[in-house]
């Protein structure tokens, strides 16, 4: 904890005055308002049915999730692997720094910018809960998802990058590894479910990404809300294993 929290303090200081946390944050904020004019456009031309939040919040929800499940590698995959290629990783262990304070350092420089991303487009997808059909539960789930999804990719692009050198290797790997984390469970869930349709295997669908923003919209009822915190608790967990074996390697 000594060496942790200085560590992590001068890497967000060096990433919030990178221009890119800048033009993420802009880029986020003028895409989901461009989004959101487009819908709120037709409810002010008269005879003309606007369209529900629901929907908007579908489609933010979607596209969002996208972006974090590749964001991740792209920020992280070469942060660890660089510093190897580049001879100076031996010298950050000549310190008092060990395993958890760089992978530390890292995850919270690099997050920084994404999470803007997402902060900017909030009150864009607020929106949703005053054009109607969107609960204020489904809304914060929604949100949840896309943090913790995240955080799930940041993971995955760190730990690929504590175990490969070479940087397209990295990056290639580390897509793959977000791929199947996100498309195994929902295709295998589904495949299950339309062989046994008596069957209950939305558990198999959750432990993916897509599948908990699903079940997002249904997390006011007791059986979604059960699933949904089933899913993101095992996405977490997920996502904290990739960092400690990141750490202790």
């Amino acid at each position: 904890m000594v060496t942790l929290l200085p560590v992590v303090r001068r890497e967000m200081r060096v990433a919030a005055r990178r221009r890119t946390t800048f033009l993420v944050r802009f880029v986020g904020a003028v895409s989901a308002v461009l989004l959101g004019g487009a819908f709120l456009l037709p409810a002010a031309i008269p005879g003309v049915a606007g369209a529900s939040g629901r929907l908007l919040l579908q489609i933010l929800g979607t596209l969002a999730l996208i972006l974090t499940l590749v964001a991740g590698p792209l920020l992280t995959a070469d942060c660890i692997s660089r510093e190897r290629r580049e001879g100076t990783l031996g010298f950050l262990f000549l310190t008092d720094l060990n395993g958890l304070d760089v992978v530390a350092g890292k995850f919270a420089a690099l997050a920084l910018v994404p999470i803007h991303g997402l902060l900017a487009a909030l009150p864009v997808a607020a929106l949703t809960l005053c054009l109607g059909g969107v609960t204020a539960a489904e809304f914060w789930a929604v949100q949840l998802v896309l943090f913790n999804t995240l955080f799930l990719s940041l993971a995955i692009g760190i730990w690929v990058s504590s175990l490969v050198s070479d940087d397209r290797q990295a990056l290639g790997t580390a897509l793959a590894l977000v791929a199947a984390v996100t498309l195994v469970p929902g295709v295998a869930g589904a495949t299950i479910q339309a062989l046994l349709p008596h069957s209950e295997w939305t558990l198999v669908r959750i432990a993916g990404p897509a599948g908990i923003l699903e079940t997002a919209f249904d997390s006011g009822t007791r059986t979604g809300s059960s699933y949904f915190l089933f899913g993101l608790l095992f996405q977490h967990g997920l996502a904290w294993c990739f960092l400690a074996t990141s750490a202790l390697i």
